[in-house]
């Protein structure tokens, strides 16, 4: 676990306290956009946070949450880091999907993937997280690394097109965490910057959009007894 958490800290010196900027990136074979970049805009803002391309700065103390206009997940197609193929198709019989953007380069994003592992196993059949490393394109080794070290153990896309690229280039922060449903619309607002509590949280959140859609609540059992 020290190595895992040397490595962070190498990953991450220019990164802020708890969220950092995302953007999409470069293609793969002229067709497949990296879902991610790798570091095209590391502008420092000092100790509290990274200035984004979009302005403004991350973090858990920002608590404004924007209104989620963003593009729906209607038509895409991605490479996981297993190599399988991943569409919105994969959306259809889950009632709600959790899609958690981050990077390498991003140290809030790293930080909370153990807690994000703990969820993912947590969730029942019903619900599901996945997440999307922006910078993991061509990066597959480090990525399947922090991973394996982090014990999540979900699915995880670094390559993609169509929809996912347009919503990944509307993303200002890292971590960024949207919902989407079984069409993949987009369902609820979207979560900004590393959570205390992540558990709690994002339960009350999924809650909060399954009960929107006329769902029965869950209950995320991550807590040890």
């Amino acid at each position: 676990m020290k190595k895992f958490w040397k490595v962070l800290v190498l990953l991450t010196v220019t990164a802020s306290v708890s969220a950092c900027s995302g953007k999409t990136g470069e293609t793969k074979e002229g067709e497949t956009d990296s879902v991610g970049s790798e570091q095209e805009n590391q502008e420092q803002a000092g100790e509290n946070g990274q200035e984004t391309q979009n302005g403004g700065t991350g973090g858990e103390s920002e608590s404004q949450e924007p209104e989620n206009t963003y593009t729906n997940l209607n038509e895409f197609q991605a490479t996981a880091l297993d190599g399988s193929t991943f569409t919105q198709e994969d959306f259809a019989d889950k009632d709600l999907t959790l899609i958690n953007f981050w990077a390498l380069s991003c140290r809030p994003c790293i930080a909370e993937m153990p807690d994000l592992a703990e969820l993912e196993k947590a969730l029942p059949d019903n619900v599901q997280l996945i997440t999307v490393c922006l910078d993991g394109g061509g990066s597959e080794e480090l990525v399947e690394y922090v991973l394996e070290e982090s014990g999540f153990e979900g699915i995880t896309l670094v390559w993609g097109d169509g929809d996912l690229v347009t919503l990944s280039s509307e993303l200002r922060y890292t971590p960024t965490t949207v919902f989407v449903d079984s069409e993949g619309n987009m369902a609820g607002d979207v979560v900004v910057g590393g959570k205390e509590n992540l558990s709690e949280f994002y339960s009350q959140r999924i809650n909060d959009i399954l009960t929107g859609m006329g769902k029965a609540e869950i209950s995320i059992g991550t807590e040890e007894e």
